[in-house]
């Protein structure tokens, strides 16, 4: 049976295909893709300019598209590194191996909501997924850079439940004084109810040739001096280290393993010549597109059930709750290796997948000049971006918290009293379109020292779900025992590939 794919436009689907080479910008039209010969072909177009949702200043990432241009189809931006002489409306096929990168801006929030180097089968189905799936996912933070409120990232991700409330350190990477305040928005896009507790603004003035980063309990640490992995294994073969070298999104996305009774893992090597006791892990790192498309997926077998099942959730203890996710690789797990035996150190949350986080995590080392670090995950649930060990003593820096002078939600209400403290007065933005816009005093910057800002936040969310049909039980019983998600994943990924009905979905409408 041939491949060769006519995608059909699902209902309501608006998209644009700008295809890069160079400086140059076409339009691709009347798509279609050929999974036999591995190709992309379309009828090329002239480029409006009236198209672009968004277009990065150099040196800058992320951002929101001005209101004005809400009313846009979402942009898929396909880079191919061959030139392209074809004339205006003749047929253009582009291999897979020549692209590059692709890249989406969502038509709902302007922002770049994926972006892939390095494109490969895998890759184009992702991008299947990110058009057409109902994004999970949490509170969204924008900061004022001093042009704009630029996207920076998620809160309290995967604090689904009341009891999977949790205090949630995001490293703010652009935030700037304007006029003696810091300024920040969170903001509901997504069908779900948000309820946060607490805000606070940490700001830590430190060395400049120093970088700062937070453990997840909200210890600083300082690094220097990094050093970079000097060899990688899976599966206790040897593998590139090119993945964990730079934040360069070219990720490591654990799934090279295929065993339903395992899940995937990476180690990595460290040189310590300084037989420091103590390291300081520095990763990069999001969760992946796939591992919200799946855990929907998986919810979508409960049916009409799934709002009775997510009410006797809300009653289970937190380390029950806690236990099942850590049994199906959900977390990000954490190893040293100690006299030859893997040493749990511990589970790193969910950060979501639409912004990737650096965070750190401090590690007890025997005085060995090397060190071997086990990171594992259900199968293709993270994506690793970068990965470094640090060995210097932490600096001297000086942090103040602050509190938000003023809170008020899009309809100008203050509502300042419910984020100073931990007391379940919550701020519950029910609705898409609720925003929190918050005011922080601005604090100097000390001589020969430089900023960086933690965005503390207390809360949970819930998803809006109204899911139909009959519970398929015999399948969900099956997901107590461990690993059952890993398993599931792998699966799914399967069928997804294998059905060539999931790749006609990236059809695009032109308007």
């Amino acid at each position: 049976m041939s491949s060769k794919i006519k995608p059909e436009t699902p209902k309501g689907q608006t998209k644009y295909i700008i295809v890069h080479f160079g400086d140059e910008k076409r339009h691709l039209s009347n798509v279609t893709f050929n999974e036999d010969t591995k190709e992309v072909s379309g009828t090329l177009q002239e480029f409006d300019e009236s198209h672009n949702l968004y277009q990065p200043k150099p040196g800058k990432t992320g951002g929101k598209y001005k209101k004005s241009k809400s009313n846009k189809p979402a942009e898929v931006h396909i880079y191919t590194n061959k030139a392209i002489t074809n004339s205006i409306g003749s047929q253009l096929t582009i291999p897979y191996s020549d692209i590059s990168k692709v890249e989406l801006y969502d038509s709902d929030s302007g922002r770049a909501v994926m972006s892939v180097v390095g494109i490969t089968l895998g890759a184009i189905v992702l991008l299947t997924i990110i058009i057409l799936a109902t994004k999970s996912s949490c509170p969204f933070v924008y900061v004022d850079d001093g042009e704009t409120y630029a996207f920076n990232g998620e809160i309290y991700p995967g604090a689904i439940l009341p009891n999977l409330e949790r205090d949630d350190y995001l490293k703010l990477n652009r935030l700037k004084d304007s006029n003696g305040f810091y300024n920040l928005k969170i903001t509901n896009e997504l069908k779900e109810i948000q309820n946060t507790d607490l805000t606070e603004l940490i700001v830590v003035n430190h060395p400049k040739n120093s970088l700062v980063l937070m453990d997840q309990k909200g210890e600083i640490y300082t690094l220097q001096n990094e050093k970079q992995p000097i060899n990688a294994y899976c599966n206790d073969f040897k593998v590139s280290t090119k993945p964990f070298l730079t934040a360069d999104k070219d990720y490591y996305s654990f799934n090279t393993s295929e065993s339903i009774n395992n899940p995937n893992e990476v180690v990595l090597e460290f040189d310590n010549t300084q037989k420091s006791n103590i390291g300081k892990l520095h990763l990069n790192l999001k969760n992946t597109y796939w591992m919200d498309y799946m855990y929907g997926k998986f919810n979508e077998q409960f049916g009409s059930y799934y709002n009775t099942f997510h009410k006797k959730q809300r009653k289970l203890p937190k380390e029950t709750c806690e236990k099942w996710r850590s049994n199906q690789y959900i977390p990000l797990a954490v190893y040293v290796k100690e006299n030859n035996e893997w040493k749990f150190i511990e589970n790193i949350n969910t950060v979501g997948p639409l912004s990737a986080r650096d965070i750190v995590v401090p590690v007890s080392l025997s005085a060995g000049e090397k060190v071997q670090i086990k990171l594992v995950s259900g199968y293709m649930f993270w994506d690793l971006d970068y990965a470094g060990m640090d060995f210097s003593k932490n600096e001297s820096i000086k942090k103040t918290t602050l509190k938000p002078t003023t809170a008020t939600d899009e309809n100008g209400k203050d509502v300042t009293a419910l984020l100073l403290e931990k007391d379940n007065k919550y701020l519950i933005q029910p609705s898409i379109g609720n925003e929190v816009t918050l005011n922080f005093a601005a604090v100097k910057v000390g001589p020969n020292s430089k900023q960086s800002f933690f965005f503390k936040t207390n809360g949970y969310y819930e998803y809006i779900r109204d899911y139909k049909g009959i519970p398929n039980f015999a399948k969900l019983k099956t997901f107590r025992e461990k690993g059952a998600l890993n398993a599931y994943s792998i699966e799914l990924y399967k069928d997804f590939v294998s059905d060539s009905k999931n790749l006609s979905l990236i059809a695009l409408k032109d308007e």
